[in-house]
């Protein structure tokens, strides 16, 4: 968890940096790829362990799916009104930043939890 909420603030913040540099920018864009081998699993193995337990597993994943798409839209609308208020692209990519920090929330909320029922073994 540690690693993919890292990985994806690292680019979040090379991508915000490389905005006026083409060369940083591919670099950036290159790493982002890179991130989801590790943010993917981490995200997904709490979903679906979240949605074995719910009672209707087909409306946990509507339900979830509805909430991530709305908060994406939302994102994107707000970009759109900030760069066509004039503000600089760069703060449109570090908008992207609290939604990562909160889904790292909510998996450290969620790995603590699974971690208090079922410890690792050494």
């Amino acid at each position: 968890m540690w690693i993919a909420a890292g990985s994806l603030g690292l680019v979040i913040a090379l991508r915000t940096v490389s905005s006026t540099d083409p060369i940083l920018a591919v670099v950036a864009n290159a790493a982002g790829a890179l991130v989801p081998a590790f943010y993917v699993p981490t995200m997904m193995t709490a979903v679906y362990n979240q949605a074995k337990g719910s009672p209707c597993a087909l409306r946990f994943h509507i339900a979830t799916e509805g909430g991530w798409d709305a908060g994406a839209a939302s994102g994107c609308i707000i970009v759109a009104a900030l760069l066509w208020a004039g503000a600089p692209i760069w703060l449109g990519i570090l908008l992207s930043l609290p939604g990562a920090a909160a889904a790292f929330a909510l998996l450290r909320g969620y790995y603590g939890e699974a971690l208090k029922k079922e410890p690792l073994e050494a």
